[in-house]
């Protein structure tokens, strides 16, 4: 999915960065972050990442500017818990 047309900061596409705290949801949340449905931006809230959806149009084509912010697990309804690991500054 992501192939540099949406503008997606890389560092919000899982494989390009590092967990602190990784999310211990279901499976098809893990899968989803893999296929790059869910993205994982750099603004939290309470200790954990905030997580989004970019919805998209039948054509592929991206229906609004900014993400859909998600807080629980659309699979399992659990609480969204993950958190970055930065570099020290």
């Amino acid at each position: 999915m992501y192939n540099g047309v949406f503008n997606m900061k890389k560092d919000h596409i899982k494989g390009n960065f590092e967990w602190k705290v990784e999310p211990d949801c279901c499976e098809q949340f893990h899968l989803a972050m893999e296929q790059k449905f869910i993205f994982i931006s750099n603004a939290s809230d309470l200790g954990t990442n905030l997580f989004y959806i970019m919805p998209l149009d039948s054509d592929g084509d991206i229906l609004r500017q900014k993400g859909v912010l998600i807080h629980y697990c659309p699979w399992c309804g659990h609480k969204i818990k993950g958190r970055k690991k930065y570099p020290l500054k």
